[in-house]
């Protein structure tokens, strides 16, 4: 969906975007699994999402609370919409994935904000 090309939206609903949070996480862990199409092209799909570039909404947070992990993302924006998804894969405890979607101009702060929370929830007690 690049800004200087025609848009398609779904047959269904004529949305860009149809996937909901659980629907997100299945095909993380569906890749994760290898079992997107075969193995093969599971793999080729988690390299397209690997090591994100650009360092904003989850990606931001997560630098700061787990610089060594391994990143899996895809994100987007439109207008007040603010969407997010992860697989985070580090040591230990930390393999996760998180997904949220948020209606608010100030979306992308919001998700950075989330990240800390969610890192202090699962984090095992010592």
């Amino acid at each position: 969906y690049a800004k200087n090309t025609v848009r398609v939206g779904d047959p269904l609903s004529n949305i860009s975007h149809a996937a909901n949070a659980d629907q997100v996480c299945r095909l993380y862990y569906m890749l994760y699994m290898g079992k997107i199409i075969s193995p093969e092209r599971s793999n080729q799909m988690l390299e397209i999402l690997k090591d994100p570039l650009i360092e904003h909404k989850f990606v931001k947070a997560l630098h700061q609370f787990a610089p060594e992990a391994l990143l899996f993302r895809k994100s987007g924006t439109w207008k007040h919409w603010h969407a997010d998804s992860v697989m985070v894969r580090g040591k230990r405890w930390r393999n996760y994935i998180l997904v949220a979607f948020v209606e608010h101009k100030h979306g992308e702060e919001i998700l950075q904000k989330i990240v800390p929370t969610v890192e202090t929830i699962i984090r095992p007690s010592p």
